[in-house]
């Protein structure tokens, strides 16, 4: 299922003769008290959609929201185990490759999750930071700085572009750039420099690499 995120006054726009709300339907996306209008879009239209925020989210995340909304994610093992449990959902459920990432308040409670889908919106990390600042409200997303982003890879050049932009406290990733590469075929891919880690912690980014690396690269093997 192909999902666009519609923000504000865009929900009351219209696409020629046909009104936005014809094709909505809705989804809510648990945070708070703040449900989160999606839009199910025929491919044909997306293409043409202006919106910034598109990001495609597949029916079993949707289906399994209040599952993982319900568990306490306590510390950094317990963080990654869940972003591996969704990358090899996404593999298994026939979506895409084994890529996942979920944003998470320092306390633990799940914000947000993106994984790969292939199409208009398929990076999993942008994915998961778009969402997570329509739930919080982007000024608050990039200012308050307690919140967490986890991923089984490292990130893209799209994806390090939009961590340096959203900034959150930590970034944590499972396998290397190598372990990837040696894995997936992405030739359309940008990949960042040897000295991504560098350049995140100069800007105030705690970052955990290689946490669970040996689980996260049975799961990009059986791919």
């Amino acid at each position: 299922m192909r999902i666009v995120l519609l923000k504000g006054e865009r929900t009351n726009a219209s696409m020629g003769a046909r009104p936005v709300e014809d094709l909505m339907a809705t989804c809510e996306c648990l945070s708070g008290s703040r449900p989160i209008r999606l839009a199910v879009m025929p491919p044909e239209i997306m293409r043409t959609w202006d919106e910034v925020g598109i990001i495609s989210i597949p029916d079993w995340v949707i289906a399994n929201q209040h599952k993982f909304q319900s568990r306490k994610y306590q510390d950094s093992i317990s963080r990654m185990d869940f972003v591996l449990e969704l990358a090899r959902n996404n593999a298994q459920q026939q979506v895409g490759a084994p890529l996942a990432a979920a944003v998470f308040h320092a306390d633990g409670d799940l914000i947000s999750v993106g994984v790969d889908a292939p199409g208009i919106g398929g990076h999993e990390m942008t994915n998961a930071l778009i969402l997570a600042s329509n739930i919080l409200g982007s000024v608050r997303l990039r200012n308050s700085r307690d919140w967490e982003l986890y991923s089984l890879a490292p990130p893209c050049s799209v994806c390090l572009g939009n961590i340096y932009s959203e900034r959150p406290q930590r970034f944590a990733s499972a396998v290397t750039h190598e372990d990837l590469l040696a894995a997936l075929a992405l030739p359309d891919t940008p990949m960042p420099g040897p000295n991504w880690i560098d350049e995140l912690t100069n800007r105030d980014i705690i970052v955990n690499a290689a946490i669970r690396r040996d689980e996260g690269r049975k799961i990009l093997r059986r791919a």
